[in-house]
């Protein structure tokens, strides 16, 4: 591809973007980004086959803009505390983005994408934010004595948030930090017997490098 083939791509996607963010993602079609952007609709086409494939390539992008929204740096994974912490941080901000754009989460998670990537692993490339949210949950799962396995805990911790962002957003409920926590840590289960003796062993080590010095 040229390299004005490639800005032509990068901008029907940035548009096709700009669309679902502002209409939601069942509004968009070829036709209208050809017409926003002063395109033809072949031109649309020789770049993107069908409507799936252009969704395809935004959940990518819209993938990249939440994650960016709503995750730490990698610095501050480093240094914020446990997966638990950082997962509800995460929860926490996805709830507001959930009324604040609304359509954004819709498209993450109902879009075309992220349905592909869950029901055929290794079918295409993991978005951001899924493999984000994957790696997190997969993490939980050694830690505790969960008996799902990540993907599974992946599903249920948003279908939680989903379900409890929506009664939120509708008036039925207010928003309750220690409410989300207590319904991850039921999802989770007690730290594994393997994962306490790990922590003990560590706390072990720790006070004896702190009794040397």
């Amino acid at each position: 591809m040229t390299a004005r083939g490639s800005e032509t791509r990068q901008r029907i996607v940035d548009q096709a973007v700009r669309d679902i963010r502002e209409h939601g993602y069942g509004q968009v079609s070829l036709r209208s980004l050809a017409a926003e952007l002063g395109l033809t609709t072949g031109s649309v086409y020789r770049h993107f086959a069908s409507k799936e494939e252009l969704l395809n390539a935004a959940g990518y992008e819209m993938s990249r803009i939440v994650n960016d929204a709503v995750v730490p740096s990698e610095t501050s994974i480093g240094t914020t505390g446990s997966d638990v912490e950082i997962l509800l941080g995460i929860a926490d901000r996805l709830l507001q983005l959930m009324s604040d754009d609304p359509y954004d989460v819709e498209f993450l998670f109902f879009g075309p994408l992220y349905g592909t990537a869950m029901r055929q692993p290794g079918a295409v490339e993991q978005p951001r934010f899924l493999a984000t949210l994957l790696g997190i949950c997969a993490r939980l799962c050694e830690r505790y004595d969960a008996s799902v396995d990540p993907n599974q805990l992946f599903v249920q911790i948003w279908a939680f948030i989903q379900g409890y962002g929506n009664l939120i957003m509708r008036g039925v409920t207010d928003y309750d930090a220690s409410m989300l926590r207590e319904a991850l840590m039921r999802l989770l289960g007690k730290p594994s017997t393997e994962s306490l003796s790990s922590s003990a062993s560590l706390s072990s080590s720790d006070a004896c490098k702190r009794t040397v010095e």
